[in-house]
């Protein structure tokens, strides 16, 4: 239901979020108050500052809001950072009004390290040269770089909120407190990475992908009020973060950050001689290249040539994700289901925002992997079946789509216990 937004004095220099959700934006520096409660970069941080004088009302002792665009980063299509839509709505995170901050590392601050070392890092992976980053490595950076901490704590705090409901509204107000700290830190650096500090970028960046993922979790009742907003915030940050470090992705194999690329890409998933590895051991269902092939068969006759391209890569790309699953056994890795939205098409992410049925369609497909791993992973729970439910209702009148979308509703709507 759409609602009347207030009335407020128009500001041209509000953050590029604020503007997007057509939100009044305090223009607080270095990142205003929708932007902080959120857990989001802020705009307002990077760029050059835009004066005007004639609609400037603050006092002078607040900092000038600053509404700029970093220089082009290239991804692999148009997507760059300053168009990721992360801002989540409020709505969906419940209150996370910020505690005063400490005048320095509290006891609750070290109770958070100290779980997040002997209980979340363990959580977060299923194989032990990865637990080993997330415990180890990451930390390390960590303690060099008070931002990376932040973000550990953010993350510890969630995980805290799940294991101990009694506490929910503390650990997840000390969650978004936290977050808001390691981004005032990440910010500035996003759009600088170099051979210097490529590290700690990476180790924030990777912990705010997690950040993001764990809307539903953060989420008032722990439901994903906004299922296609929020997918698409998930996906534009995956591209945006991947866009920014893809100048130094040939490091990270040859650092202690290694298993994150070995962890996820396990075989060749280009390789000609085994296009369908064996399911036996996997969590995959057992037609699963059977209903990708159909989904595909359906495209390639009935979509107009210059779309038809983009979403047979998708599916290929969809295709990817099934073999490394089935490679992987029971080990998977988030990371298996994770690349798919950096790697599609700019246009398959305008569809979906455009409700088209056949972006719709795929969406569905991909929602069963992403419900594989709502089986092995808490931070990753909650997102299948709203997502689901709410193509099922948009395709509704689309009689045409109703055989194609039987398979992924029938994997997901199923409740299937935990593996």
């Amino acid at each position: 239901m759409l609602t009347s937004r207030r009335s407020h004095t128009k500001s041209r220099k509000g953050c590029k979020d604020c503007k997007r959700r057509k939100v009044k934006c305090d223009e607080t520096y270095p990142s205003c108050f929708h932007c902080t409660r959120q857990g989001i970069p802020c705009s307002l941080a990077g760029g050059n500052a835009l004066t005007d004088v004639s609609s400037d009302t603050r006092t002078p002792k607040e900092p000038p809001s600053v509404v700029g665009s970093p220089a082009s980063v290239t991804a692999t299509s148009t997507t760059d950072f300053i168009h990721l839509d992360i801002a989540l709505d409020p709505r969906l995170t419940g209150p996370v009004a910020a505690p005063s901050p400490p005048p320095g590392w509290n006891s609750r601050d070290l109770e958070l390290m100290h779980h997040f070392t002997i209980s979340t890092c363990d959580t977060l992976t299923s194989r032990e040269d990865m637990r080993h980053v997330w415990r180890v490595t990451v930390p390390q950076e960590g303690y060099k770089h008070s931002y990376v901490m932040h973000g550990m704590l953010a993350v510890a705090a969630v995980h805290k909120a799940q294991l101990v409901p009694s506490e929910r509204q503390m650990y997840i107000t000390l969650a978004a407190y936290h977050q808001s700290l390691g981004l005032e830190g990440f910010t500035p650096l996003m759009f600088d990475v170099n051979r210097d500090n490529w590290k700690p970028i990476f180790s924030f960046a990777s912990i705010v992908v997690l950040y993001v993922y764990l809307l539903p979790a953060r989420s008032e009742n722990q439901r994903l009020l906004t299922p296609f907003p929020s997918i698409l915030e998930l996906f534009s940050f995956v591209r945006g973060i991947q866009s920014i470090m893809q100048k130094f992705v040939n490091y990270i194999p040859r650092t202690s950050f290694a298993p994150i690329i070995w962890s996820v890409w396990i075989t060749d998933v280009d390789d000609p001689m085994n296009p369908h590895p064996p399911l036996e051991n996997s969590c995959l269902p057992r037609d699963v290249y059977q209903a990708l092939k159909r989904l595909e068969s359906a495209f390639d006759g009935g979509m107009r040539a210059d779309f038809r391209d983009d979403y047979l890569k998708a599916i290929n790309e969809l295709m990817k994700v099934t073999r490394l699953l089935a490679h992987a056994g029971v080990s998977v890795e988030s990371g298996m289901v994770m690349f798919w939205p950096y790697v599609i098409p700019e246009r398959i992410m305008l569809d979906i925002e455009a409700l088209n049925p056949h972006a719709l369609l795929l969406l569905s497909y991909y929602c069963v992997f992403l419900n594989i791993l709502e089986g092995r992973y808490w931070y990753s729970r909650g997102w299948a079946k709203p997502l689901m439910a709410e193509i099922d209702l948009q395709l509704s009148h689309h009689r045409e789509l109703a055989e194609l979308l039987k398979w992924p509703k029938e994997q997901i709507m199923v409740d299937r216990a935990p593996m």
